[in-house]
């Protein structure tokens, strides 16, 4: 008996698939299909039920067209409108299954692809190119050289200094860099593959270019720099922005979370101190990541920039002990010699020789960095006297710059424009010009190494390595971004490319050198705040 109710089931729901007409009363009819019924098959008595059963091949041939069906939303429709019962668990299953993978390739893929570029970053680059600065870094960390000091960075020193059993030498602080980099890449792609995994690969393609990748071999400041903010940025959006089951476990701990994005953007500042009205921008972003607050911002981002600045005198000076060697004087140096070559009129607090005061306006007229009056010859007479006087390291020399930029306004502003206009448009340094053999020894370059910087000296004649051309798109990004302030996206976009341009321009008051790397925050900052813009626009479109 319950076969036969089961068999009759069946044979109704197969007679509604079969097709209908109309005969000329009106009146449906149905239409013969001329199946024949399988051989073996039970055809019980009835006209109804034997045609229904011999529909039974039709309907399982569906069943199975059903189950590969099509992601695209035109043929989902049209094979669910199929009045078919039995078929619903299936389709849901399948559609189910296939959103499932979906589903696993945006979590995992750029995951899975970041931790791959970390990977082939480290055989390229491993253990490290250590520049000069590096190598006078590490050895302050070691204790083997001079005392810890405010001329690079304490707070690199002392976090070398604990990182350093895990690779010793340039190897921990190599790790530390791509690993950051690689983390931040990685949460960015993710939050732009659930609004397309095409703009998502690309991020992860543009990120292994060499205008992006190849200054992170070099052990500098700069490229740790970018790396903990472009992580902050990245954990940040990752807890704003998701809305699955992992978006609510990551909102129950966006508190910390952002508690540690904030504490990544203070060790940045810590790291280029010049860099603070842009932390506090990107610090103002963490605390309300959902909306891009302009008005809050606007309020808040001169006393934040004031607090950051006590914390960061305070870590230096109080907390680490820092001895002051007045980094700051060598903006004094270079801002005379320009006033002086721009003015006619000597500025400094010395007497100089009549050869030497022709020199200064003419052969060491330099507005591109102030290595030229500090060791280079024939110039290097400069930073000579100033020591031998016992200027430098004094208030004397601070007091020179102050009265110069009262006396001599325009020749400053000359100066100083000159300056950036050299910074974003010139083909500026992208490696130091010798290195230390002692602290490289360990390096030995690979085939893969040089082809990519075969590729890195062919780009580098390219805008691609130019400062004012990653401006340019910070602010071309800021511009899309501004209509979606009210979305985590572009609250994203916003602060990540609105502090790679208010960093930027700190340099055209603070910046005494115009290497390609002193930019570099703008690179990794333009391609996340682009990535995600796109993959937003792209999303509302469908």
């Amino acid at each position: 008996m319950a076969t036969r109710e089961r068999t009759n089931w069946r044979s109704h729901e197969a007679a509604k698939l079969r097709p209908t007409r109309r005969d000329g009363s009106g009146s449906p009819r149905r239409i013969s299909t001329g199946v024949r019924p399988a051989v073996g098959m039970r055809v019980p008595h009835g006209g109804r039920n034997g045609h229904a059963q011999a529909l039974l091949p039709t309907l399982e041939s569906r069943a199975v067209r059903f189950i590969n069906l099509s992601q695209m939303t035109a043929e989902y429709r049209r094979m669910s409108s199929l009045e078919n019962p039995s078929a619903f668990p299936v389709a849901t299953e399948a559609t189910q299954d296939a959103i499932g993978l979906r589903g696993v390739l945006v979590r995992l893929g750029p995951a899975a692809f970041a931790f791959a570029g970390f990977l082939v970053t480290l055989a390229l680059f491993w253990p490290g190119l250590m520049s000069h600065d590096a190598g006078w870094v590490l050895a302050i960390a070691m204790r083997a050289g001079p005392p810890l000091g405010d001329w690079q960075s304490p707070v690199m020193a002392v976090l070398w200094r604990l990182i350093d059993p895990v690779a010793p030498g340039p190897g921990s602080m190599l790790l530390l860099i791509v690993a950051l980099y690689w983390l931040g890449i990685g949460l960015v792609a993710t939050a732009v593959a659930r609004r397309s995994a095409l703009i998502a690969a690309l991020l992860i393609a543009a990120a292994l270019t060499p205008p992006a990748l190849f200054m992170l071999g070099i052990i500098w400041r700069d490229m740790l720099f970018a790396g903990l903010w472009l992580t902050a940025a990245g954990l940040t959006l990752t807890v704003a922005d998701r809305g699955d089951a992992l978006g609510r476990v990551l909102r129950g701990l966006g508190l910390a979370l952002r508690g540690l994005a904030l504490a990544l953007i203070v060790l940045g500042v810590l790291l280029r101190p010049n860099a603070i009205p842009a932390g506090a921008l990107l610090a103002l972003y963490v605390v309300t990541p959902q909306r891009f607050a302009w008005r809050r911002i606007a309020l808040l981002i001169v006393p934040v920039a004031a607090a950051l600045f006590v914390l960061s005198q305070l870590t230096y000076y109080q907390v680490l002990g820092a001895v002051r060697q007045d980094p700051l004087h060598s903006l004094f140096v270079f801002d005379l010699a320009g006033i002086t070559a721009h003015s006619g009129e000597n500025v400094f607090p010395v007497v100089w020789t009549d050869e030497q005061q022709r020199m200064l306006t003419t052969q060491c007229r330099h507005d591109d960095r102030w290595d030229w009056y500090w060791y280079i010859p024939p110039c290097d007479f400069v930073m000579q006297r100033l020591e031998a006087d016992r200027l430098f390291n004094s208030p004397v020399i601070g007091e020179a710059w102050r009265g110069a930029i009262l006396a001599h306004p325009l020749a400053y502003l000359t100066h100083r424009a000159a300056y950036m206009a050299t910074f974003l448009f010139a083909q500026n340094q992208t490696l130091p010009e010798t290195w230390p053999a002692a602290a490289n020894a360990g390096f030995a370059p690979s085939a893969a190494y040089h082809a990519y910087a075969a590729a890195h000296e062919a780009l580098k004649v390219t805008p691609l390595f130019r400062t004012g051309f990653w401006l340019a798109f910070c602010a071309l990004v800021f511009a899309f971004a501004w209509p979606r302030r009210e979305r985590a996206a572009g609250a994203f976009a916003l602060a990540t490319a609105g502090s790679a341009a208010l960093y930027v321009a700190s340099f055209a008051v603070l910046g005494v050198s115009a290497d390609f790397r002193y930019g570099y925050w703008a690179v990794p900052a333009a391609l996340a705040a682009a990535a995600i813009i796109a993959a937003e626009r792209v999303r509302r479109s469908l």
